[in-house]
């Protein structure tokens, strides 16, 4: 732009992708995170307020990775798939359906994402550890997401994140389970943080009051045995990345 970039102009860039659903969780959180940045730095009072010319870079790289997610992106409509069983696909529909909810958190933000996990047959869904899963067809699909930015008041720690994370993955799965026509046959609420996970488990009033209103909500909101603890590896995979800034998302 001839005139530079001002306040306004970035915020309308960093909020132009449309996804209601944050399916493209990662351009978004990247976009969030840097207008963000920039606020904390510079002084700018007003929406005409010009971007110093040392920001250009990382808006034009997330600049060209929005408009490659805008035009290139492709999402399945259905998260849901068809029993391929035909011998059981009157009865069960679509397998065993499990609700998976994957959280993850940071200093910048908290994450969460629900994934429709199917497995065929459907009895499989109820196998032990040691079963023998080599005739097992999984599928896994991306149903919504939901991102939240740590705030400015203190509460912007690691585990704030993580418990920032859990919280808003309890209002995604409430509000997808209210809002599926299919029944799901399992609920899982998982993050790799063991500290999180002990803390919905302690019955003491040992915390912040911030984090306390959190606590007793997600406690008062699920049951604690759908609540699980994932190794970092699984969420680093799918989740992790939306909480951290990425210069080039994709």
């Amino acid at each position: 732009h001839k005139n530079g970039m001002t306040k306004g102009t970035l915020l309308s860039l960093c909020s132009n992708l449309y996804d209601p659903l944050l399916l493209s969780a990662p351009f978004i959180a990247s976009a969030r995170m840097l207008f963000r940045k920039v606020l904390r730095e510079v002084d700018l009072p007003s929406w005409k307020s010009p971007v110093p010319d040392t920001y250009y870079k990382m808006v034009a790289d997330l600049a060209g990775d929005l408009l490659t997610v805008g035009k290139k992106l492709k999402i399945p409509r259905r998260a849901v798939i068809p029993n391929p069983i035909q011998s059981e696909a009157h009865e069960f529909p679509v397998g065993f359906l499990t609700l998976l909810v994957l959280t993850d958190g940071s200093t910048e933000a908290g994450c969460a994402a629900a994934y429709a996990h199917q497995m065929f047959p459907y009895e499989s869904g109820n196998y032990g550890p040691g079963a023998d899963f080599s005739n097992v067809t999984i599928t896994c699909n991306l149903m919504a997401a939901d991102i939240k930015l740590t705030d400015n008041k203190g509460n912007h720690s690691q585990v704030c994140g993580e418990l920032l994370g859990k919280h808003i993955g309890v209002q995604l799965l409430q509000f997808v389970k209210e809002n599926s026509l299919v029944k799901f046959h399992a609920v899982r609420l998982c993050s790799d943080s063991l500290t999180i996970e002990r803390s919905l488990r302690k019955t003491s009033a040992c915390y912040s009051i911030w984090a306390g209103h959190r606590i007793a909500h997600i406690q008062r909101s699920i049951d604690l045995d759908d609540s699980w603890h994932l190794p970092g590896t699984v969420t680093d995979a799918c989740v992790d990345y939306c909480t951290k800034y990425q210069r080039k998302p994709s």
